[in-house]
């Protein structure tokens, strides 16, 4: 008969006889194996049984013990005398063994729970009888074996496969001192406090089902994890041993209690907590998800940010959180133990701390999102502390740094702040506003000789002169200053100083350079002076002082100068004498000086009578001329050069008076352009001229005078662009120009050419009315002004007639050397709004230029007489080079 249908239950006992289990379940000699309950004795008691249940007899003592049929509770009795086995099997699951010892056998006494099927893993066997001798226990089958007596067997302990439990709820279970094989599962259940000091290797796990607490005080090396359902699962007992490896399902406590270092690589998981509670130092490793919070009372418990789960820490001894690269920390910490960063990276913290221990920061970043406010913080040498939160009294020592927010940001000090000499205040700033990094202290700081304030900004942009911005405030008083450093040198004028009053230290936009330092010429420093006066709110002062270089600043002061204003008036100066050489070369034509047509002295000369046109001193004449004219003055060390030209009419009609004299009077109308390249410059001026002149001729004596108006419309349009600013400005103004002038000429015959050296001498003045020019922050306005300069040119004209077919052709022209007196630059008072006036020079007028005129004059019909000529100007840096033509008509 077999015990289970379709089932052969064989243990090998190496000779020994089966027996079975027949308790008091059912009648004897009934062909069943019943178990049940009953009493185990070495021999007496016929309540064993063979595989067929036929036969009933004593025990054989020593046999392997086969617990099938009903479960019940055996117990051992030794009274007649030791009850010895080579082994157990459990076929049927809830037998209980109690009672007195059991011996095993000397060898593996194997003990096997369930019937070898996949469904026997929910079998339950339990000995409580103590087992002892020199044998050893083999755990066999998937079932779990539970042992709540004190074992003491000698033979050592191996789980070859489902669990062995020590205890079950109690405070017994135990085996002895030696290691144990694991393959399977080692659990231990127990209410109280148990130290295991064998060590566990092997396939197989190890499981915490007690409510109380198990040291496992060896090293094991049992590969198939941990897991902990209830209770404590402690590592080592106070000692320098008790290790295991692999993860750990913690749904309890795992413990470390180690006097010295050890790192535990495992990822911890669960709903459990962690408790470190040995004076040694206990690294954890893995990335761990446990929930249940951790719990330091003694010693030291290191790790990183992803150490230490996702539960609060109560921090009664020493916390260090070795942070290699960037993270952030939620768990919030308390207790009245140590927090100290370490590790390269930077750590956020951002939970609300109640700690009352110090915090260290000896590496890395620290940033406080969050709050210590009750933790006092130290920062060592190549250490930062920084984020937007709250942190205790706080010291920052020599090589450390502090760097409020995560960029821009407070962090708030509860208590004194303290900042040595070699250590770095990390301050941000934010140029396009109010915004920058503070230090907000409840408290009193000190800043000892030495401590740095470097500043940089974020993100990049301009200042405003006279920002302040508050870097670190107090409620109990400042003492010291800081040493600025960093990103201080805003331009080549502005830079961030250090400011402080008795509660706060600002960094404040201050020019710490003149404009007028980096200019080079006068214009320059004319109007980086007006620049200067303008007041520290004023977008074109800023936009000036946020120049990069000086080179730069260069630049703008000539963009921003208006020397074109200048410029002009050389230009309308020296043009002036177009319309003056038009009424004396018409006085020379009316006397037939040497320049006019048919002069007496080439006819003379020739021996002929040449008819003449317009040379008639008794007849009325009106004329007219044409012209134009193109030039430049070069610059000087000051101004930039100017090309200009003009080009215009004058007319004019005139009659004898008295006895020798001629009255004419004349108008006109000219263009001009002027261009000042360099300086983003141009003008033009709409001229309207209106004089009056005349001559008189004594033999061989002329003399020529006029005095002339002009009315100046002057349009001038510039650019001042530099970095930050860009204006087009726009200006329209009048002015006049009034002009005397004389010309005195003694010709003289010399053969076929007529000669006459000839002085002429020219005051001219020119008056410029206020203007306001538009376009942007750096319009320039103006009130009148006036410029006055003298000419004198002294020279020789000369001129032939020859006759050209049935025309007579006088050629004629003017070598001379012109000479201006007094001042010959021209300046401007000028000012930008809100600043005062400042002068800049315009291109000058040549001091000495040589005059040059070659041209003719032909009769084209009885009374009317054409002419045309080249007329230049060349001196030191000027050129002017003009065509005009002529056309008079006597009446």
């Amino acid at each position: 008969m077999t015990v289970l249908p379709g089932q052969v239950d064989l243990v090998n006992t190496a000779g020994l006889t089966f027996s079975y289990w027949d308790g008091n379940a059912g009648p004897a000699f009934n062909g069943v194996v019943d178990g049940g309950n009953g009493t185990w004795q070495a021999a007496g008691l016929d309540n064993w049984t063979d595989n067929t249940g036929t036969i009933n007899a004593p025990y054989t003592n020593g046999a392997f013990a086969v617990f099938a049929g009903a479960p019940g509770t055996v117990t051992v009795d030794t009274s007649l005398g030791p009850v010895v086995s080579s082994g157990m099997q459990f076929l049927t699951s809830g037998y209980l063994i109690q009672g007195d010892p059991i011996t095993l056998a000397v060898g593996s006494n194997t003990i096997r729970v369930g019937d070898g099927t996949a469904a026997g893993a929910g079998s339950v066997a339990t000995i409580a009888a103590p087992l002892t001798g020199a044998g050893g226990l083999n755990k066999a089958d998937l079932g779990t074996l539970i042992l709540t007596g004190t074992n003491t067997y000698t033979g050592g302990t191996a789980i070859e496969a489902g669990t062995l439990q020590l205890g079950n709820g109690g405070t017994t279970g135990s085996i002895p001192a030696g290691n144990v094989t694991d393959n399977g599962t080692l659990a231990f259940d127990r209410a109280d406090a148990v130290n295991f000091t064998g060590a566990i290797s092997g396939a197989g796990s190890v499981s915490q089902r007690g409510t109380g607490s198990t040291a496992l005080a060896a090293d094991n090396t049992y590969q198939g994890g941990t897991t902990i359902e209830a209770g404590t699962l402690q590592l080592g007992d106070g000692g320098t041993t008790g290790s295991i490896v692999g993860n750990v399902s913690d749904n309890g406590t795992l413990a470390f209690n180690r006097s010295n270092a050890v790192t535990f690589a495992g990822a911890i998981s669960g709903t459990g907590t962690v408790a470190q509670v040995g004076a040694g130092s206990t690294t954890l490793g893995g990335v761990n998800t446990y929930r249940g919070g951790t719990t330091i009372s003694s010693g030291t418990l290191m790790g990183s940010a992803t150490s230490f789960g996702s539960g609060a820490i109560l921090d009664n001894a020493a916390l260090v959180i070795d942070q290699p690269e960037n993270a952030n920390f939620a768990n919030a910490i308390s207790g009245t133990g140590t927090l100290t960063k370490s590790g390269a990276g930077a750590l956020e913290l951002t939970g609300t701390s109640t700690l009352s221990g110090p915090t260290n920061v000896v590496a890395g970043l620290l940033s406080v999102s969050g709050s210590l406010a009750n933790s006092a913080a130290t920062v060592q040498s190549g250490a930062s502390l920084g984020g937007n939160g709250m942190v205790g009294s706080t010291a920052i020592l020599s090589g450390g740094t502090i760097s409020p927010g995560n960029s821009i940001g407070t962090l708030t000090v509860n208590g004194n702040f303290a900042q040595a000499a070699g250590s770095t205040y990390q301050v941000e700033v934010n140029p396009g506003s109010a915004a920058s990094d503070l230090i907000r202290v409840i408290g009193a700081a000190t800043l000892a000789n030495g401590a740095a304030l470097n500043v940089s900004k974020n993100p990049a942009g301009d200042y405003s002169l006279g920002s302040h911005y508050t870097v670190l405030s107090t409620t109990n008083g400042l003492t010291g200053t800081y040493q600025v450093t960093g990103d201080t040198a805003i331009s080549a004028f502005y830079g961030l100083v250090g400011t402080y009053d008795a509660n706060n230290a600002y960094l404040t936009v201050a020019q710490q350079r003149s404009f007028v330092d980096v200019a080079d010429t006068p214009n320059q420093t004319a109007t980086a002076g007006a620049l200067q006066s303008l007041p520290d709110t004023s977008p074109l002062k800023n936009a000036v002082g946020q120049l990069a270089t000086a080179n730069e600043a260069r630049g703008a002061f000539d963009q921003l100068s208006g020397e074109v204003h200048a410029s002009i008036k050389t230009g309308l100066i020296e043009d002036s004498r177009f319309v003056r050489e038009a009424a004396t070369d018409r006085m020379q034509q009316a006397f037939c000086a040497v320049g006019g047509v048919n002069t007496n002295i080439n006819a003379q000369t020739a021996g002929q009578h040449l008819t003449t046109t317009t040379c008639n001193p008794d007849r009325a004449v009106a004329w007219v001329r044409a012209f134009g004219s193109w030039g430049h003055v070069n610059g000087d060390s000051n101004a930039a050069k100017m090309n200009h030209s003009i080009g215009g009419l004058f007319f004019g009609a005139d009659t004898p008076v008295f006895d020798n004299w001629r009255v004419g009077v004349l108008a006109g109308y000219s263009h001009s352009n002027f261009d000042v390249d360099d300086r983003n410059s141009s003008g033009t001026s709409n001229n309207y001229d209106l004089g009056v002149y005349g001559g008189s001729q004594w033999g061989n004596l002329g003399l020529r005078l006029g005095t002339i108006y002009t009315w100046h419309d002057i349009d001038t349009s510039r650019s001042a662009v530099f970095a930050g600013s860009a204006n087009q400005l726009d200006g329209s103004y009048s002015g006049g120009t009034v002009q005397v002038f004389g010309d005195v000429g003694y010709a003289i015959n010399a053969g076929a050419v007529a000669l006459e050296p000839f002085i002429n001498l020219a005051y001219v003045h020119l008056s410029t009315n206020d203007f306001h020019e538009q376009g942007g922050i750096a319009a320039l306005s103006s009130g009148s002004d006036n410029t006055s300069s003298t000419f004198s040119t002294l020279g020789v004209r000369a001129a032939s007639t020859f006759a050209a077919g049935s025309i007579d052709v006088t050629a004629k022209g003017v070598l001379g050397w012109r000479h201006a007196y007094g001042s010959v630059t021209p300046t401007s008072t000028m000012a930008f709004s809100g600043g005062s006036a400042f002068t800049v020079a315009g291109v000058p007028i040549a001091r000495d230029a040589a005059v040059i005129e070659v041209g003719f004059d032909a009769p084209i019909a009885k009374n009317a007489t054409v002419g045309v000529s080249y007329a230049g100007q060349l001196g030191s840096g000027t050129q002017d080079h003009g065509i005009w033509g002529n056309l008079t008509w006597k009446f």
